[in-house]
């Protein structure tokens, strides 16, 4: 990610979901880009976290850290979520539940898994930082758990997600509090 402006140093965390999905990330970018990346492994995760934390300008390649950090404020200024954290198809637990008709738990776990990790960055009403999701699949999750969205993660998703979601009507009740908070965004790419 490169800074918006040349004297500005964002610190950027990138959920990776799996180390597989750190590794080909890693494997696919430039060169010339890799002396910003912070990586972990199994091994040094609280290490390379506490070195990215104190960081600027670096960008950490983060596996299951969207849940239990507290990133506020200057220690993390934009998120990247490269991937929707569906739970595991190899679960035997998931694919039972997926075998008696249970998508909806499915998509609901992925969602709360989605905000657990916008959350990172986010802690307060006058934080803010901007959550990118790179995965195509996110627009069909959304669509899928609308009714249990909360709203206040409603009010930062893109104006165009929400005006699929809520008719005509709704949006004019409801008035300006579809509109995007400053303080947050969330950008589908």
């Amino acid at each position: 990610m490169a800074p918006e402006t040349p004297s500005e140093k964002p610190v950027t965390a990138i959920h990776c979901h799996s180390y597989d999905h750190q590794k080909a990330l890693f494997d696919n970018l430039s060169e010339d880009l890799r002396h910003r990346l912070i990586i972990h492994t199994r091994r040094d995760r609280d290490e390379k976290l506490r070195e990215w934390m104190q960081s600027r300008g670096k960008v950490f390649l983060s596996v299951a850290f969207n849940e239990g950090q507290d990133w506020k404020y200057d220690v993390c200024d934009a998120q990247i979520l490269l991937k929707v954290p569906f739970p595991d198809l190899g679960d035997r637990r998931v694919k039972r539940r997926l075998d008696m008709g249970r998508e909806r738990w499915y998509d609901n776990q992925a969602m709360l898994e989605v905000i657990q990790a916008y959350g990172r960055a986010v802690r307060a009403e006058d934080d803010k930082a901007r959550f990118y999701v790179v995965d195509g699949s996110f627009q069909r999750l959304v669509r899928n758990c609308w009714q249990f969205i909360p709203d206040w993660f409603k009010e930062v998703l893109p104006e165009s997600f929400v005006q699929c979601q809520v008719s005509r009507r709704e949006r004019i009740a409801l008035g300006f509090r579809w509109r995007m908070p400053a303080s947050s965004s969330i950008v589908f790419v």
